[in-house]
């Protein structure tokens, strides 16, 4: 597996899993899904990471890693910034675009760190499990 496969791997998992999750959250009536998000996010990143890790034999060296964090987070926001487009709408009032670019960059930080933390969890559950 390539970098570039667990990237795309990436994006179509975590899109899926967004789009399971707000169909879940919209049938038991709740009204914020921000847990489902970063449930979808991290399980995203532990199922690819782990896969390229056993598909490759090795884990991610410090360069891969730096453009695989930056993929996600690239990702992650380019799917963020399309599901908050898609919702404005139906909110009823005219959000500011600065507003938006702030909270977008808030999730963003704190999605950024959290993809940082799994990506090397999942190196050291590999190590633990044998592989290098």
């Amino acid at each position: 597996m390539t970098i570039k496969e667990l990237l795309v791997w990436f994006g179509i998992l975590y899109f899926l899993l967004l789009i399971v999750g707000a169909v879940v959250i919209q049938a038991i009536g709740l009204k914020s899904s921000s847990g489902v998000n970063v449930a979808a996010l991290l399980a995203a990143v532990m199922i690819n990471c782990s896969s390229y890790g056993k598909k490759n034999g090795f884990y991610l060296d410090k360069d891969e890693k730096t453009k695989v964090v930056l993929g996600m987070i690239a990702i992650d926001m380019l799917l963020q910034l399309v599901f908050t487009l898609l919702t404005l709408p139906g909110a009823g009032k005219p959000v500011s675009l600065a507003i938006i670019l702030g909270v977008l960059a808030f999730v963003g930080a704190l999605h950024g760190i959290a993809i940082y933390v799994f990506v090397g969890m999942v190196e050291k559950q590999l190590e633990k499990s044998g592989y290098k």
